[in-house]
């Protein structure tokens, strides 16, 4: 990963209209972290919101939900969304979407008290699952090459206990050599928290989305203490020039940052990386 002190002066500036909202016209800006208003809110803004949730395709997604702070809206039948006149903690409004058969994700934009924002918020759909025996373990590969192998006995249902049977593990992988790789990027604006709270742009190689459950769409975690291991392949464009090792981050939803998780080490063509869980989601 490529890290450069982040400047939340410097955004892009583009512009669309959306037919259904069109008592607004809408700057949008290049979403972006501020510290202060991410771990220190200090002010009040009242600001309005709008734009659209779209899958991978770019295709609209109806009726999904929408969450900034404590207020949820409901995107329309055509994906439009709109926070009108809602009050954000400090100058960093986080947007995050959920639709059943889909990974989480979402935006955020900075944004000035009276100001109007629009942004694009995209999800990917949860394709057919891999199936793994709980009590075996077992190794996942998709085929754009990410790996995840699950040692035996290692899952625990939502309250803890251990789980044995047949389990549901859905995974997505992104590639910065991907098409549009910055409009599906979770949180959109690939900024990342070190541990100690600095803010860095970040260049990532990929990007994994992993979703447990049971065959009755019940949640699975990892166990206490126990690790599986995921591999990132390293895009053609990037193997020249990956490090030894880089950072491994997790998304954190209700922040809609990425944090630092720990390291990953190049071996041959992929990052593998030991984790302890999958909420969120990891980059390296």
């Amino acid at each position: 990963m490529t890290l450069k002190p982040f400047n939340p002066n410097v955004k892009s500036t583009t512009v669309f209209v959306l037919s259904l909202i069109s008592f607004l016209f809408f700057s949008c800006k290049k979403d972006g972290n501020d510290l202060n208003a991410i771990t220190n809110p200090s002010n009040m803004q009242i600001v309005k919101i709008a734009g659209r949730v779209v899958d991978e395709n770019n295709t609209p997604l109806q009726y999904c939900a929408l969450k900034l702070g404590n207020t949820m809206v409901t995107a329309d039948v055509n994906g439009v969304f709109i926070f009108n006149d809602v009050t954000v903690d400090g100058t960093r409004a986080y947007i995050s979407a959920t639709k059943n058969g889909y990974f989480t994700s979402g935006k955020g934009v900075l944004v000035k008290g009276g100001g109007a924002y629009s942004l694009e918020i995209c999800l990917h759909k949860k394709i057919a699952p891999f199936a793994i025996n709980a009590t075996n373990g077992g190794i996942v590969t998709t085929t754009n090459g990410c790996i995840i192998e699950f040692p035996s006995g290692c899952f625990v249902n939502q309250s803890g206990l251990p789980f044995s049977g047949m389990v549901n593990v859905y995974v997505s992988f992104l590639s910065p050599d991907d098409d549009n790789f910055a409009r599906q990027y979770p949180g959109g604006d690939m900024v990342f928290k070190s541990s100690n709270g600095e803010l860095f742009s970040s260049i990532g190689f990929g990007i994994s989305g992993v979703i447990i459950e049971d065959q009755l769409g019940g949640s699975l975690n990892l166990a206490a203490g126990v690790k599986a291991t995921i591999k990132f392949p390293i895009s053609s464009s990037q193997l020249g020039t990956a490090p030894i090792s880089t950072l491994l981050m997790n998304y954190n939803e209700e922040q809609g940052v990425w944090v630092e998780e720990g390291t990953a080490t190049k071996i041959s063509n992929n990052y593998v990386a030991e984790v302890s869980h999958f909420h969120g989601g990891l980059q390296v």
